[in-house]
């Protein structure tokens, strides 16, 4: 069986999950290549071939894997953090076949809420839009890896939509209690952002009730936000929405581009009850 992986989190046999994104950078390309296969022999892997599109396979027990270096080179090129590169050998070493429980009572109490851009190929994932430009996905999350849930395992666990995200909130919320809010001090203006071991939902955890509740007890509702990755969020109040919407737009758009999972560049706004786009950092 052949299975396509591609940096941070979860596999699907046959097609990739997520999108990969081109990188000019040949010198880059030769140091992370060198670097993860160092670490893979640190695991008793070895690579077998790289095909004309730069696509790497690597044979694991009876598994054919099929990998994609590009997000972990854009992530070491912004962040020179070599454990982008060890930590991604060692989900390709603790890779199995083994996919989410069969029964809706063997996995509703790991049901989260994840982040994509609108313009991702979601295939067979649910998802549903949260503005014009990104949308929400629902996963099986154990702690390090995200399989994700489409309409075929709603009805093979025979569960309603509205009952699948009822659950998702209910364990955002839960595991939002573990995160904290910090704080920095721009030029008299209080910048905040999200702190949790689970990075991958760092952006997601806005979608939940019990941090936005977290937020708005220190900053007032409505509060503000960018997200413009997955792992990277910033929130602040009404009383700084004048400087900080000026003062983030260039590090928003910079993020957006150089990461491999980007969100949106739009400035939002949250209540208790709702999202709301009030402007967009244009990308050029």
């Amino acid at each position: 069986m052949v299975a396509t992986w591609d940096c941070k989190n979860s596999w699907r046999s046959g097609s990739p999950i997520f999108k990969y994104f081109a990188v000019n950078h040949p010198n880059m390309e030769d140091i992370v290549l060198e670097k993860f296969k160092h670490a893979l022999s640190g695991h008793g892997l070895s690579i077998d071939d790289i095909d004309e599109d730069g696509l790497v396979y690597i044979t694991k027990e009876d598994i054919n894997l099929k990998v994609s270096l590009d997000n972990v080179r854009r992530d070491y090129e912004r962040d020179q953090d070599e454990k982008i590169i060890t930590n991604f050998a060692q989900s390709i070493a603790d890779f199995t076949m083994e996919g989410m429980p069969d029964s809706w009572e063997g996995v509703k109490d790991n049901i989260v809420v994840n982040l994509f851009p609108a313009g991702f190929n979601f295939e067979s994932m649910i998802h549903l839009p949260i503005t014009d430009t990104f949308d929400k996905v629902y996963t099986h999350f154990d702690g390090e890896r995200h399989s994700y849930i489409s309409y075929k395992d709603l009805e093979e666990w025979d569960v309603p939509i509205e009952e699948l995200d009822n659950q998702a909130e209910e364990n955002m919320d839960e595991l939002s209690e573990g995160a904290t809010l910090a704080f920095e001090d721009i030029e008299g203006h209080a910048l905040g952002h999200i702190q949790t071991a689970y990075e991958s939902l760092k952006s997601a955890f806005l979608l939940s009730s019990a941090m936005r509740s977290k937020i708005g007890e220190v900053l007032g509702v409505p509060f503000y936000a960018v997200i413009p990755v997955r792992d990277l969020c910033y929130v602040f109040g009404q009383a700084d929405l004048e400087f900080f919407s000026t003062a983030l737009g260039q590090l928003v758009v910079d993020e957006y581009k150089s990461s491999g999972y980007p969100i949106t560049t739009e400035l939002l706004t949250f209540t208790e009850e709702e999202v709301t786009v009030i402007g967009e950092y244009p990308l050029e």
